[in-house]
């Protein structure tokens, strides 16, 4: 099973003495348990390890007896990056040296940072600041498009624009 959000995991057992309870685990690690039926428990995904995890139900009898069942799913990131241009502001009349200026943030990782001016690609940055500085002496004159793409360590990927002027 492939999940990317949050799931409810559902045991069901049967016993001829009867039940005590349903423990549920994650990856070896016992996460909850559920004393009457429906036997349940809510796990949230994105505190789960990126890849394959195990998750296993434990029903015991009223004498302590016990039998469990496992399932395998993988926890796949989903969840695009959010991302901004800072600087320039939309609509800002822009000259000489103009320092571009985004933030980008994401539940797992940033991989990388593009910027590119009127569809072209003039920076990858890849560190922890997300700043080029345009030499706009070479552009001409009239309203330019900045478009600052994100992704994240999963591939997935947002990105946003802005329109500015030179004079």
């Amino acid at each position: 099973t492939i999940v990317s959000d949050a799931l409810t995991v559902t045991g069901d057992a049967t016993d001829n003495v009867g039940l005590n309870r349903i423990e549920f685990s994650v990856n070896g690690v016992t996460v909850g348990h559920s004393t009457s039926s429906p036997y349940s428990f809510f796990i949230d995904s994105l505190k789960l390890n990126k890849g394959n995890n195990i998750i296993n139900v434990k029903a015991f009898d009223l004498n302590d007896n016990s039998a469990s069942s496992e399932v395998i799913v993988n926890v796949q990131d989903i969840q695009p990056p959010v991302i901004s241009i800072n600087n320039p502001s939309s609509g800002s009349t822009v000259s000489g040296k103009k320092l571009i200026s985004i933030s980008a943030s994401d539940n797992i990782g940033i991989s990388k940072v593009e910027i590119f001016i009127d569809g072209s690609l003039k920076t990858t940055l890849t560190g922890s600041t997300y700043e080029y500085n345009w030499n706009t002496k070479s552009a001409s004159s009239g309203t330019h498009t900045i478009l600052a793409k994100a992704t994240d360590t999963s591939g997935n990927f947002a990105e946003t624009s802005i329109s500015v002027t030179k004079r």
